[in-house]
């Protein structure tokens, strides 16, 4: 009825129907034997597309009979097989029950087709239903077609057309049982063109979800009854009771119903979800109004066909384009229907409406919004009201389990009561939807969004007004108003939105609309809603100033009545006189609000700071309407027609109000939080004058709150420690309360401190001041470019209109605001951390000016907390370093001294003293300090050049700039380069500067980036110093440590000297430890100090690159004076400064591969000269190392002798001093390694320097180097290369000087040999001819100076015959005696006198150990021997030798028995050697025959030589007798 649907019962039109009896017998009798619905379906579907529309429904109808059977079918069958399954379980015939066996297999034997599920046949249901639709709906198209193509109306008549259809969709309706299901068919019917037919459909979707919902509160409440007895049942039995037999009745009869009820079928909506079928409810919705658009939307298409003529309206079509109101009417009617009544949920409703296009219907609009906040706010009652029951419920429930302990019930009302209650709470478990355990944030939310969604439809509505009005051809059917109509249609919109805050009376959704109003450039209504926000707060202010007190008072007598009376003593009448006067007095004051917090008196600080906020953006979003309507005005308007009275009168009107509301602000507001909020605020919206208000306002309030603290934190501090001490039950009874009373008197006579601020904490706005100082410079500097810009853009339009004077003046201001600016940052900020961050904010703006004074200002700060820090390190260090001693003592169960006692509570004192105060002082080190400072500085030298180059490529890109200008920013950067290239001093990380020179290089800052680097060398220089200094600590702390360790191990002490010092270097050394790592990483001080050296070379070739494209004019090839000198200072400074012989290879060859050859030689000398000194210190730890052992030996000799005590003494001095020597010089492991490794580098200077100096032509450093490096590496090629570089006039003296070098070294005799036989100085071959060794090469080396003497000095040859001696003893000592034929032969060729003296002499060092096995050799020798002497005709040589031979070893007298027979060829020496084998006359003990050959000498003895005689002939043995052999 409400959309003009209405059923009739009308049957379709007469048409021509393939329609005969015998068709209709055939399709009955197909019907009535179809086995299954699949294949009806299939009959209906092919009919379908025949357009067999009657049978189609016919065919449906069948179907539907069908399901209805097989569902009636289903339930019988389910009956049959529950009670079967109950006769099972009891007694019955073995005969019966084998027929509910034969029963059972009968049922599970049936088709398929006849045991469809429920779920099954409602599928089928739709289905066919949705045939019976679509049959209607096609049928309805083709009649509309055949209409049009006919032409015979001007209008269709809906009713007629509409009718059929209806009352098909209303059979169809008849047959489906779910809301899903109609929805889906609703949605088929909107999508075939007839979304006004699927309206009621949607509505019967509703009705069949209300009917499920009704029925799932039926079973809810019926299980909730069934458990609340059970309960009931259980809680008797603890009371060993049961329940009375009505009730036990009810409950049986309760169950069977609960087994018997049946839930209606829902599809996949589950029938026990409460939220699922909220949201279907809420689809239902959605789909009606989606019918409405489409009803809309398809109008709207069919109005185009109608105007091609492709299509006629209907009536009811027609009546809605004659009234377009007619569709908003639909709409309200919708959304009535919807809200509240069906939809409870808030934020569906809200999903409802913003889905919904309502377009000038306002009021309905208000009444929809109130609506829904109306039912948020009935939500949160009744949420409250459940929160209050189930309080209730807990506590009956409690005091139940406490009476049933006592074995005692509740009395009838409570039990009803709770009976009522947990019914209640059984029932809402599955039918209370989650909308009602929303959260107060969440019903909070809902609330704005009603609110705000009021609000947009008015902006809306208003914007698009405008929009029409600004645009009269872009809409030229709206009616253009006047400008009173139209003010009064705006004042109308503001009207509006001030009635959405009627009501209202929370400030917090008050700030809400205020700030949705400000972003919809609703200045004039942000007024009005932020005052009424503000005299909202201020009257609960009020009212809390004199309710806070008394609820306060009223509180406090109740809990103190609570404790008597649960304490059983009595409660005086006064006091409850007292309590029902503050009640009366509580009662006749206004109700307090719920969202107002009584005792919180400051809830609303930071909520009307937001409002003061609001109200000033809407001001300003004023002015800047203001502005850009006059900005337009100079465009569009002459000059002669612009009202300028009226632009300065609303300027200064806007300007006065930014004014009281700043004033409002600044008077009102003391947290300084809250005013730099202001201030940011302000700064965003480029409010500069009232920024630097603000903000001065903001750091006065800090300063002043900060000087309070100062007083009243050390009273506080007092205050509170004597509390702990009253409070503490283990202490002795407090004696202080005088005292206590007096602090407290003190602290409230002091100024009321804020309750925002702590008292504790000193830097508790430190960051804040940081903050304020950041938006102040950040604002005035944004001024500042604006105004440049501005500046800028006047000049380039029309530069004789722009007063250059008042231009200067403004400048100047600027300036001074931002001098201001800096100047509070010298006044209030003093934490390097906080300075960092504003100079890091500067960095990124490129203001080096300002970061300049910043920087200076963080040096100092930064230097002046070293200070306090070292004070600090230094305390604790040495309170540590006491206190470890004691500990020690402790152990050993002694003490420190009364004076060091003394000292540790000093300083212990002074540590809690300088701590004291801030948080840093107890945190901060002097590596963050260092950093920190680095940073700063490293950020500003980029910031500079970086600025320096912005400010030329300025210069050259405005050629209009004036003069004074540019010298005015030239005189800026400049100040800027040199005064921060002079806090550079302050750096002692190299590193940090290395970085800067790298950076200054990569900008062509390179004089600068040179001044750095000598700036930096010192540094490492400094560095250097301090490692030595440091080295020479550690010595000294490790020899006391050791001493120290080594007395302990006897329980003796160290000297109190000696203790004293050991302390002093102790804390030097962990002082130390606490430096930046560049003071520790001593080690990698070369390296720095070497890439540093390498980088200052690339800045001076890279300047001198740049002078010669410049045009300096040099020769090819040629450096300039200016660029050598710039050179060579910089090799100077590095090789002073490069201590590492490594690295200074490595900048020698760094200067080679830049073809600096000179500096190649300068510093390859420098190495040079540090390989020199290194290997001298290598000679004196040898010598001292000599000494000391000579000493330490000496010592020993004088303990043992235990004499001469002043020897003793002086040895002992002696001693130590060597061995501090020692200490003194570097540790070396292997000598011999040491000084390979140094020659290794000396030679590769060498190189380096010999190829520089052919280069550049110097012959004396090359002489000079290749000599040195013969005298390094002394070969033979070397000296060959001396050889070819000097003349033959110079050659005599420096080869006498090699030669003597030569002789004096201790390196390879042979090279040595090699090189003076290569100039024939065999004289001094002869000198330092070395002694035999074994060497194979040896002899030929003698052979070979022999004959290289005979050919060329044979009068030097009886100086060799010494050397051949001596390997003639040396070889025979080993038996090797043919080893030195071949020098014989040669040298008994010259002096064949003298060859019988050499054998003899060396035959005798043989005879020392000969052993007799070595005879036969020795014999061959000197057969050798015979036979040379007689081959020289010396027979009496030979002759006189073996006479003197065997004088001496008459001993040996088988072995002159052997030399006697040489030469006799009948006595074979081999036989001789081996002799008769000799029988053993006797046994002799193992241990004696091992002790003799223990004792027996290596060699041959006199008994040796009776055993071992020559064999003569054989005389029987005779054999001693038994009994002697036994013995």
């Amino acid at each position: 009825k409400m959309f003009g649907v209405i059923a009739a019962p009308v049957v379709f039109p007469k048409e021509e129907e393939l329609s005969t009896p015998h068709i209709k017998e055939l399709l009955q009798y197909r019907l009535e034997n179809s086995s299954s619905l699949d294949e009806v379906y299939t009959l209906a579907g092919g009919l379908l597309t025949r357009q067999e529309w009657g049978f189609v429904q016919d065919v449906c109808k069948f179907a539907q009979i069908r399901i209805a059977q097989l569902d009636k079918a289903r339930k019988k069958r389910q009956l049959r097989l529950a009670e079967i399954n109950k006769l099972k379980t009891q007694l019955i015939p073995v005969h019966e029950k084998a027929c509910l066996g034969f029963e059972e297999e009968l049922f599970a034997g049936l088709p398929a087709y006849l045991t469809l599920s429920e779920q099954q046949l409602q599928y089928y249901k739709y289905q066919f239903a949705e045939h019976m639709t679509k049959s209607a709906l096609t049928k309805k198209s083709v009649l509309l077609a055949n209409i049009y193509r006919q032409r015979s109306v001007q209008l269709i008549d809906d009713d007629e057309v509409d009718e059929p259809v209806i009352q098909v969709i209303n059979e169809a309706v008849l047959f489906l049982s779910t809301a899903e299901q109609l929805l889906e068919l609703c949605r088929i019917i909107d999508a075939s063109g007839s979304p006004k037919l699927a309206l009621p459909v949607a509505q019967r979707a509703y009705d069949v979800q209300l009917s499920v919902r009704q029925k799932l509160k039926e079973r809810s409440e019926l299980q909730a009854t069934i458990r609340l007895l059970e309960n009931q049942r259980e809680m008797l039995k603890r009371l060993k009771k049961d329940l009375p037999n009505e009730k036990l009745s009810e409950l049986a009869n309760l169950k069977i119903k609960l087994v018997a009820f049946e839930m209606p079928f829902s599809g996949n909506c589950s029938s026990s979800d409460i939220n699922a079928m909220e949201q279907q409810v809420l689809q239902i919705t959605l789909v009606m109004l989606a019918c409405l658009a489409d009803i809309k939307k398809n109008l709207t298409a069919k109005r185009g066909e109608v105007l091609q003529k492709a299509a006629i309206h209907t009536k009811a079509e027609d009546e809605l384009i004659s009234n377009p109101s007619r569709f908003s009417q639909m709409a309200r009617d919708i959304l009535a229907w919807a809200i509240p009544d069906r939809v409870r949920d808030p934020a569906s409703m809200m999903q409802i409406v913003k889905n919904t296009e309502l377009e000038n219907q306002t009021e309905f609009i208000f009444q929809l919004g109130r609506q829904i906040r109306q039912t948020v706010l009935k939500l949160q009652d009744k949420i409250k009201e459940k929160e209050q029951r189930r309080a209730r419920l807990n506590e009956l429930r409690q005091k139940r389990e406490e009476l049933l302990t006592k074995w005692v019930l509740l009395e009838d009302d409570e039990a009803a009561e709770i009976w009522d209650l947990e019914f209640e709470e059984q029932v809402n478990v599955h039918t209370s939807p989650a909308y009602m355990s929303y959260g107060k944030e969440k019903l909070e939310q809902l609330e704005k969004s009603a609110l705000t969604w009021i609000l947009d439809c008015i902006y809306n509505e208003k914007a698009d007004l405008e929009e029409k009005v600004a645009n009269p051809r872009k809409y030229p059917l709206f009616k253009q108003l006047s400008a009173d109509e139209l003010a009064l249609r705006r004042a109308q919109f503001s009207q509006q939105a001030l009635r959405v805050t009627e009501d209202l009376q929370s400030p917090l959704l008050l700030f809400h609309i205020a700030k949705h109003v400000q972003s919809r450039r609703d200045s004039d209504t942000v007024f009005k809603v932020g005052n009424k926000c503000q005299s909202i707060i201020k009257e609960i202010e009020n009212q809390r100033s004199i309710r806070a007190p008394l609820q306060s008072e009223l509180d406090a007598l109740e809990a103190e009545k609570a404790d008597l009376l649960h304490r059983k003593r009595e409660w005086p009448d006064e006091k409850q006189l007292r309590i029902r006067e503050l009640t009366e007095k509580i009662d006749k004051l206004p109700t307090w609000p719920e969202f107002a917090t009584l005792f919180d008196h400051h809830q609303y600080d930071e909520l009307n700071l937001d409002v003061v906020r609001v109200m000033t953006s809407a001001i300003l979003d004023n002015k800047t309407t203001l502005e850009e309507d006059i900005a337009r005005m100079f465009r569009e308007t002459a000059p002669e027609n612009i009202d300028y009275r009226k632009i300065d009168s609303d300027r200064n009107a806007i300007q006065v109000k930014i004014q009281q509301l700043t004033k409002q602000c600044l008077t009102q507001f003391s947290n300084p939080v809250y005013l730099l909020r202001f201030a940011k605020d302000m700064k965003n919206r480029k409010e500069t004058e009232v920024v630097l208000e603000v903000v001065g306002k903001c750091l006065e309030r800090i300063k002043a709150i900060d000087a309070l603290r100062k007083v009243r934190k050390p009273i506080q501090l007092e205050i509170d420690q004597l509390k702990r001490l009253k409070e503490d039950p283990k202490k002795a009874p407090f004696t202080k309360e005088a005292e206590l009373t007096e602090l407290t008197a003190q602290l409230e006579a002091l100024p009321a401190w804020p309750h925002f601020a702590d008292v504790y904490d000193d830097g508790q706005y430190s960051r804040t001041v940081s903050q304020c100082i950041n938006v102040v410079l950040n604002s005035v500097l944004d001024q500042r470019e604006e105004f440049e810009s501005g500046v800028a853009k006047q000049l380039y339009e029309n530069k004789s209109a722009v007063d250059l004077t008042k231009v200067a003046e403004d400048r100047k201001q600027k300036q001074d605001q931002i001098n201001q600016a800096v100047q509070s940052c010298y006044e209030y900020i003093h934490d390097p951390q906080d300075l960092k961050i504003l100079i890091d904010a500067m960095a990124a703006r490129k203001e080096a000016e300002v970061m300049l004074d910043l920087v200076k200002h963080g040096i100092g700060c930064i230097d002046d907390r070293v200070k306090v820090v070292v004070e600090r390190d230094t305390f604790k260090l040495k309170t540590a370093i006491l206190e470890e001693e004691e500990a020690m003592l402790k152990i050993t169960k002694k003490s420190l001294s009364e004076e060091l006692k003394e000292e540790l509570a000093v300083l212990r004192d002074a540590v809690k003293k300088v701590e004291e105060g801030s948080n840093w002082k107890k945190t901060v080190t002097l590596v963050q300090l260092d950093s920190l400072k680095d940073k700063l500085l490293t950020s500003l030298v980029q910031a500079t050049f970086e600025k320096k180059q912005q400010t030329m490529n300025q210069m050259e890109g405005n050629r209009e700039m004036p003069e004074d200008r540019k010298q005015s920013f030239l005189a800026s950067v400049e100040r800027c380069v040199k005064e921060s290239s002079d806090l550079l001093s302050s750096v002692d990380n190299p590193h940090t500067l290395y970085s800067i020179i790298e950076d200054l290089n990569n900008k062509k800052e390179w004089d600068l980036a040179l001044k750095i680097g000598q700036e930096c060398f010192h540094k490492i220089g400094t560095l250097h110093a301090i490692k030595d200094e440091q080295r020479i600590i550690n010595r000294d702390r490790a020899l006391l440590l050791e001493e120290e360790q080594t007395l302990s191990k006897v329980h003796h002490r160290l000297a109190t000297e000696k203790k004293d010092t050991l302390r002093k270097l102790e804390f030097e050394y962990r002082f130390h430890l606490l430096k930046p790592g560049y003071f520790q990483a001593v080690d990698s001080i070369d390296d720095i100090a070497l890439s540093l050296a390498s980088l200052l070379v690339d800045v001076c070739n890279a300047k001198e690159q740049a002078e010669v494209e410049d045009g300096m004019q040099v020769e090819e090839g040629q450096q300039s004076p200016e660029a050598i000198e710039r050179m060579e200072n910089v090799v100077k400074i590095s090789l002073q400064h490069i201590h590492s012989i490594p690295h200074l290879i490595d900048y020698t060859q760094m200067l080679h591969d830049n073809k600096q050859y000179l500096m190649v030689i300068l510093a390859g000398k420098q190495c040079e000269a540090k390989i020199f000194e290194q290997k001298q210190e290598y000679e004196e730890r040898e010598r001292l190392k000599k000494e000391f052992e000579t000493l330490d030996n000496l010592r020993l000799t004088y303990l043992f002798k235990k004499e001469d005590s002043e020897g003793t003494e002086d040895v002992t001095k002696k001693l130590e001093e060597t061995k501090t020597l020692l200490a003194k010089l570097p540790k070396i492991d292997d000598l011999t390694a040491e000084i390979e490794a140094r020659n290794r580098e000396l030679l590769t200077v060498i190189e380096l320097i010999i190829s520089a100096a052919k280069i550049e032509e110097l012959d004396d450093e090359l002489r000079d180097q290749t000599i040195l490096a013969f005298k390094t590496d002394t070969t033979t090629d070397r000296w060959d290369q001396i050889r070819q570089i000097v003349s033959e006039e110079e050659w005599l003296n420096i080869k006498e000087e090699l030669v003597v070098y030569v002789i004096q070294q201790d390196t390879n005799t042979s090279e040595k040999i090699e090189l003076l036989l290569k100039d024939g100085l065999y004289k001094q071959v002869i000198e330092v001819f070395p002694k035999p060794t074994g060497d194979e090469r040896e002899l030929d080396m003698v052979l070979r100076v022999y004959k290289a003497i005979e050919s060329s000095e044979p009068e030097l040859l009886e100086h060799l015959i010494p050397i051949v001696g001596g390997f003639m003893k040396h070889y025979f000592v080993k038996q090797a005696y043919e080893a030195v034929y071949p020098i014989l032969d040669r040298l008994q060729r010259r002096f064949p006198s003298i060859i019988i003296n050499l054998f003899d002499r060396a035959s005798e060092m043989v005879m020392f150990n000969i052993m007799q096995s070595q005879y036969a050799k020795f014999v061959k020798m000197l057969s050798a021997l015979k036979a040379r002497m007689e081959e020289l005709n010396r027979h009496d040589d030979w002759n006189d030798f073996f006479v003197e031979f065997k004088k001496k070893h008459k001993g040996k007298a088988k072995l002159i028995q052997m030399i006697s027979l040489i030469g006799d060829s009948v006595w074979d020496l081999d036989s001789i050697m081996k002799g008769p084998a000799k029988k053993k006359l006797k046994t002799e003990p193992k241990s004696q025959a091992t002790t003799q050959s223990q004792v027996a000498p290596s060699g041959d003895t006199e008994e040796d030589e009776e055993e071992e005689e020559v064999p003569k002939k054989k005389k029987p043995v005779r054999k001693a007798p038994a009994r002697k052999a036994r013995r």
